[in-house]
């Protein structure tokens, strides 16, 4: 007889080499390629789909389902941990073994892993130095002294950190970027390099050349309009006024020609900036006199004393080498060549100005007991008339 034996379908206790639900109590499926009643043992459990593995002649497959991998079943991740920029794992491939995967965080983000759903990652951009995040700062904030900050720390917002400009400086920031800071030291008081005022308490002006939030400690004094001198970087200048010199209408303490116009020296003591109106008239050479602060001094010259080659209006013994007497009305500095020389009694003339007087005297009409040597009567006692004809 043609007999045959579905060793699937069969569930007697009498086949003892049938499956009898070896593979549906595991999920797979049973089939017999031959049937024939001779045929025995040739049943193989198939993997259910949609996992895989070999059959296992009279007995169970071993299937493999990667959930993550497999997007046709219901409890696969179809796509939601890439969607998310992240990793599928699926620890255990074993087909019965379902709704285990899970999404990693992608390198360099860190998290924790969640089952069959996003996982929580966290990416600080500004923390992270792996050349695998691209959108990280890496020091870039760091390199230019200023403070990286990120705004959002989820690993799929990136370039959002921003690099921060330092304290006292001015500016927000730039995203992604180095932030354009600026910190002027003359205005900011509140900064350990900043002047601090330290130029304007000596009267000066404060400088700062570069005002980057970078360049620190490179502010200068500047001495003050019409003071001259040389700057300091973080220092207080040293700073000079001659007044006598300075002719600008900046400086209101100057000399500017006081002592000039009148002949007279000025001399400043003190060029130190902050001295001022300490300059002095001096009287030129050969006069005298006392000197004046800021302003014209009292000065005098007698030009019948004064022998100095020096005085080239003075008399230096132009009177007295012929015996005439030097008169000098006007012993101001300025008024010059204006002494005369004076007839000795009891001669009489008119005075010259800066010259010899022409001077007489007639020895026989005068009769002063100073002239020794006039005839005072000696003639007219003796009935004679008396003649003088040289009178000089």
């Amino acid at each position: 007889a043609s007999c045959t034996l579905d060793e699937c379908v069969e569930t007697s206790p009498a086949c003892t080499s049938c499956a009898r639900g070896t593979c549906a109590d595991v999920g797979q499926t049973c089939r017999e390629d031959d049937k024939d009643a001779d045929s025995l043992r040739d049943w193989y459990c198939v993997c259910p789909y949609p996992s895989v593995g070999p059959a296992t002649r009279a007995g169970v497959a071993s299937c493999t389902l990667d959930e993550c991998e497999e997007t046709d079943c219901n409890s696969c991740s179809k796509g939601t941990c890439v969607d998310w920029g992240q990793e599928c794992d699926d620890p255990n491939t074993n087909y019965a073994s379902l709704k285990d995967w899970e999404c990693l965080c992608a390198a360099p983000s860190v998290g924790v892993a969640r089952r069959f759903g996003k996982a929580s990652c966290t990416l600080d951009e500004c923390v992270e130095t792996s050349p695998a995040c691209t959108s990280c700062a890496r020091g870039t904030c760091a390199d230019a002294g200023q403070e990286c900050y990120e705004v959002d720390k989820d690993a799929n917002s990136l370039s959002d950190w921003w690099c921060l400009c330092p304290p006292f400086s001015d500016n927000t920031g730039m995203r992604a970027g180095v932030a354009s800071c600026t910190l002027d030291e003359c205005e900011e008081t509140d900064c350990n390099s900043c002047s601090k005022g330290t130029c304007v308490d000596w009267g000066q002006e404060c400088d700062d050349p570069n005002t980057d939030a970078a360049s620190l400690s490179d502010w200068t004094c500047v001495c003050p309009v019409p003071s001259v001198g040389e700057a300091r970087i973080g220092a207080v200048a040293s700073c000079t006024l001659d007044e006598c010199v300075e002719t600008s209408p900046a400086c209101t303490s100057c000399a500017r020609g006081t002592c000039v116009d009148v002949g007279q020296t000025c001399d400043d003591a003190n060029t130190n900036y902050n001295s001022l109106s300490d300059w002095w008239c001096l009287c030129p050479a050969p006069s005298v006199g006392v000197a004046t602060r800021a302003g014209v001094a009292s000065c005098t010259l007698d030009e019948c004393v004064e022998t100095s080659p020096a005085c080239t209006s003075c008399a230096r013994g132009t009177c007295v080498d012929v015996g005439q007497t030097c008169d000098d009305a006007n012993t101001n500095y300025n008024s010059l060549g204006d002494w005369t020389c004076l007839c000795p009694a009891p001669s009489v003339g008119p005075a010259t100005r800066a010259g010899v007087a022409s001077c007489t005297i007639d020895e026989c009409v005068e009769t002063s007991a100073n002239c020794t040597s006039c005839a005072k009567g000696a003639c007219a006692a003796a009935n004679q008339t008396c003649d003088d004809p040289d009178t000089s």
